[in-house]
């Protein structure tokens, strides 16, 4: 992580989250479709095939005609990413979705070199589409035990995020990390505090 430039005041915490430069960075569970979000951040593989995508108990992957786009494209490239149309999640006002590739394969253990690179990758095609409002899946984790965690992906993808953010002239305005259930949302709440307290200071 690039060295941090000490200033008298640490980032501000908004009422919603925390602001990075112009992109405020916040957490959500239950509806997100009420979110009011233009471009999705889905983890894919290799083959296009989508996996079951939940938030806050609702699926969320756009449908056959987004995963049938994907796979149109396959074989997709480790740690980078695509864009296609929204399917279903277009009634909510989402134009695309970009699909971070992490997986060789469907259930696969993501390694977190790719999941780094994913992160990047997706961000620069959303800044390529002109994207604003962006939610983002919890991307490379689930529930089996070899699979990374997302006490350990969450920080990934925020460290990738803020970096982008420092290193470009994003455009984006929120990014939101879509989370499964309130008591996920709490946790990742803190975990972005936490970085924040460590990145006291820390220019954008």
């Amino acid at each position: 992580m690039a060295t941090i430039n000490r200033a008298p005041s640490p980032l501000p915490i908004d009422e919603d989250g925390v602001r990075f430069g112009r992109t405020l960075l916040r957490v959500q569970s239950g509806d997100w479709t009420s979110v009011g979000l233009d471009v999705i951040v889905l983890p894919n593989n290799r083959r296009g095939l989508l996996g079951v995508n939940f938030t806050g108990g609702s699926r969320i992957d756009g449908g056959l005609e987004v995963e049938r786009e994907a796979m149109a494209m396959a074989p997709l490239t480790l740690g980078t990413a695509i864009v296609t149309g929204s399917g279903t999640s277009a009634q909510f006002g989402v134009t695309s979705m970009v699909h971070a590739v992490v997986n060789e394969q469907l259930g696969e253990a993501p390694r977190e070199l790719p999941l780094r690179q994913a992160v990047v990758a997706a961000l620069r095609e959303i800044d390529r589409i002109k994207g604003r409002h962006i939610g983002m899946l919890i991307l490379g984790s689930g529930t089996m035990p070899e699979r990374i965690s997302r006490a350990k992906s969450v920080p990934i993808m925020i460290e990738e995020i803020i970096g982008h953010l420092r290193r470009s002239s994003s455009r984006i305005e929120s990014i939101t990390l879509l989370c499964n259930s309130p008591s996920e949302m709490v946790e990742i709440g803190g975990l972005l505090e936490r970085m924040r307290r460590d990145w006291w200071g820390l220019r954008v």
